[in-house]
């Protein structure tokens, strides 16, 4: 259901809008790196990447980007508490991982 759902968005979006698209992996961080995650991150980041080559969108490796930047440094660095929603260190991680992504 939220493969065609998120389908249906990237269709009307490709068919509407002049613009080149771009896709986000979704990730959970928890202190521990290789610690069971709660939210099954691969099974909706292998739908991200379908859609991706599907619709021709640049893919945006944020999963990884925050594995690594975990391995670094904590995960209560990038994220709120929830480790879902990023806090300004993570956006500027996601930022510049899309910067490098989009060749800027």
């Amino acid at each position: 259901v939220w493969e065609a759902c998120y389908r249906r968005i990237l269709t009307r979006a490709k068919t509407e809008l002049d613009a080149s698209l771009f896709l986000f992996e979704i990730f959970y961080i928890e202190e521990d790196v290789d610690a069971p995650r709660p939210l099954d991150v691969d099974a909706y980041n292998e739908s991200i990447h379908r859609l991706a080559e599907e619709f021709g969108a640049r893919l945006i490796p944020t999963n990884a980007a925050f594995d690594d930047a975990v391995a670094a440094r904590p995960g209560a660095l990038w994220t709120t508490q929830d480790g879902v929603h990023p806090n300004a260190e993570g956006h500027t991680l996601m930022a510049l991982e899309f910067l490098n992504q989009a060749e800027w």
